[in-house]
C-alpha cells in the first residue's frame, strides 16, 4: 500500500507563521494540524486535514467518509466508523492525471473524518470499555470541518469555481455543510458553484425518529442551520437531505446532485445495522432502490436547481475511487460492458414506445402528457434527433439514440457554467412511484430533470 502516511510531518497551523498554501508543494499532499477543539474519536494521533495545492482560483472542497459511530458498541466495543486518521483516497477527482478528472490542477481541501458523527458533532460521551473501565469520547466533526473552512477561506479569498463534495458518511457532510460553504464563499467566488453528494441518503427504518444521529452527535448545537431545520432538529426530526434542500433554496443559481448506487450495500448494510438494533425488519436492494429513489425524487420535483446520477448495482462511493473512470449509468463496470443497442430517427426501427404511457412514437415526435412526468408537458420521443424541439419540453426522459451517460462525462457538467446545463441520468425503465418494483428501475418524478444555468 504506497497511500500516503498522514501523520507524516503535518504542518502545525498553531505554530508562529501558521500553514500557508504558498508554502504547501504545487500537486503534492500537505497535511494540516489545527489544533483547538479539533480532535478524533481515538486522541493518539492529532486530527488533521489534506490540502493538494493547485489552482489558486479553483477549489474542490470534499468530505471524507468514514462510517458512523453512534453509541457504546459502535463506538467503543466494535467500532463502526474511522476512530483516527485514514490515509485519504488518490483516486478519481483526486488523480491528476486521470483524463476525465475535471478537477485535475484545482487546489482541494479534504475534511477528514475520524469522528464518526456526520461531520457535525459536538458531543462529549462517557462509553465503557470491554474492560469495564470509562472511556471519554468526543464527536467534534463540526470543530474539524470548522478549521479546515476557516483555513480554506483565509488562504482562498477569491475563487473562480468551486465544488462542494465528499463520499460516504462525506457525502451526508457534504448536505449538512453546503449552505454554510457556500453561504462563506459568498461575494467571493466569481464563477459557479456546485454540491455532489456522493454515496449515502439518511435512510433509517420508518420506526426509528429520522433526526436520532443530530441528536446523538449534539449536532443541533451547532450553528449550521436554518430556523426551521433547528425546530426539526430539536423534536428529532431533522435529516440531511432537509439541510440539503435549505442550500439549494439559499443557492438558486449553484447546481446541487446526488451520485448514488441503486442498492448500495453499505447503505444497506447501516439501515439493517440500525433495523437489527431496534428489532425491525431488515432492507434488501429492491427496498433500498424505492427508498433511495423517492427521497432523490422529492429533491428533484421541489427543487429547480437540483439533479441526480443513479447507477445499477451496489457500489459504494465513485468519485475517490479507481471506478470513476469505468462508471456509467449501468454500474461500476458499465464503460467496460458491449455498447447497448440504440435506436434510429427515421424508419420502421424508429418506431419506439413513448416512456410510462407506452404511446407509440417514431424520431422527431412528442410524447403525449403524462402525469409524474416533466410537469405533464409533451416531450420528444426517445427516438428524436437531438436537435428536434417541437414539444413543450425540450429534453428527452429517455434517449434510445444514444449510449448510456458515462460517470466523467456527468461530472464535467460541474459547476453547471452559464449558458450550460446538467441532466439527472438514470438507466432502466421509467416508472411512476405507484409501479416500482425490482431495483433496476428510474423513478418518473426524477427523469428528464435538467438544471440550466442563466447567462
Amino acid at each position: 500500500d504506497d497511500a500516503p502516511d498522514p501523520e507524516a510531518g503535518p504542518c502545525d497551523l498553531q505554530k508562529e507563521g501558521g500553514c500557508p498554501i504558498a508554502d504547501m508543494v504545487q500537486g503534492k499532499e500537505s497535511f494540516v494540524k489545527p489544533g483547538g477543539k479539533t480532535t478524533c474519536i481515538n486522541t493518539s494521533t492529532p486530527y488533521v486535514f489534506r490540502v493538494i495545492r493547485g489552482d489558486p482560483k479553483k477549489l474542490l472542497f470534499f468530505f471524507q467518509g468514514g462510517g458512523a459511530c453512534f453509541d457504546r458498541i459502535t463506538t467503543v466495543i466494535d467500532p463502526t466508523c474511522f476512530t483516527k486518521i485514514e490515509p485519504p483516497s488518490p483516486y478519481g477527482v483526486f488523480n491528476w492525471s486521470s483524463p476525465g478528472n475535471p478537477y485535475a490542477g484545482w487546489t482541494s481541501v479534504t475534511v477528514l473524518m475520524c469522528s464518526g458523527d456526520l461531520h457535525a458533532g459536538n458531543v462529549t460521551h462517557v462509553y465503557e470499555d470491554r474492560n469495564g473501565q470509562n472511556v471519554t469520547v468526543q464527536q467534534h466533526g463540526y470543530w474539524n470541518a470548522k478549521s479546515a473552512l476557516d483555513w480554506t477561506l483565509a488562504e482562498m479569498p477569491s475563487l473562480t469555481s468551486l465544488v462542494v463534495s465528499g463520499c460516504s458518511a462525506g457525502s451526508l457532510g457534504t448536505q449538512v455543510w453546503a449552505r454554510t460553504v457556500l453561504n462563506s464563499f459568498a461575494g467571493r467566488v466569481s464563477g459557479s458553484t456546485a454540491a455532489i453528494a456522493d454515496s449515502f441518503v439518511a435512510i433509517i427504518p420508518p420506526q426509528i425518529p429520522p433526526g436520532s444521529l443530530f441528536l446523538a452527535y449534539g449536532a443541533c448545537t451547532v450553528p449550521l442551520w436554518t430556523p426551521s431545520f433547528l425546530s426539526a432538529c430539536a423534536r428529532g426530526q431533522a435529516t440531511p437531505e432537509m439541510a440539503f434542500a435549505d442550500a439549494m433554496v439559499a443557492h438558486p443559481h449553484s447546481a446541487f446532485a446526488n451520485l448514488n448506487s441503486k442498492a448500495d450495500l453499505v447503505q444497506i448494510r447501516y439501515y439493517n445495522l440500525f433495523a437489527a438494533i431496534y428489532g425491525l425488519p431488515l432492507i434488501g436492494a429492491d427496498g433500498m432502490a424505492k427508498a433511495l429513489s423517492l427521497i432523490l425524487g422529492k429533491l428533484s420535483a421541489e427543487h429547480p436547481n437540483y439533479v441526480s446520477y443513479l447507477t445499477d448495482g451496489g457500489q459504494h462511493c465513485f468519485l475517490n475511487r479507481e471506478c470513476y473512470e469505468t462508471t456509467d449509468t449501468r454500474g461500476e463496470t458499465g464503460r467496460l460492458l458491449p455498447p447497448v443497442e440504440t435506436c434510429p430517427a427515421s424508419g420502421q426501427a424508429s418506431h419506439v414506445d413513448c416512456p410510462v404511457s407506452g404511446t407509440d412514437c417514431s424520431g422527431a415526435q412528442c410524447c403525449p402528457r403524462t402525469p409524474g412526468l416533466v410537469g405533464e408537458r409533451t416531450f420528444p420521443c426517445p427516438s428524436a434527433p437531438a436537435t428536434f424541439n417541437g414539444c413543450e419540453y425540450h429534453t428527452k426522459v429517455t434517449d434510445c439514440t444514444v449510449q448510456p451517460t458515462s460517470l466523467v462525462s456527468w461530472v464535467n457538467g460541474f459547476p453547471v457554467r452559464p449558458g450550460d446545463s446538467v441532466a439527472t441520468e438514470c438507466y432502466g425503465p421509467v416508472l411512476a412511484a405507484s409501479e416500482i418494483q425490482g431495483s433496476d428501475f428510474c423513478l418518473a418524478g426524477s427523469a428528464g430533470k435538467v438544471f440550466a444555468a442563466g447567462r
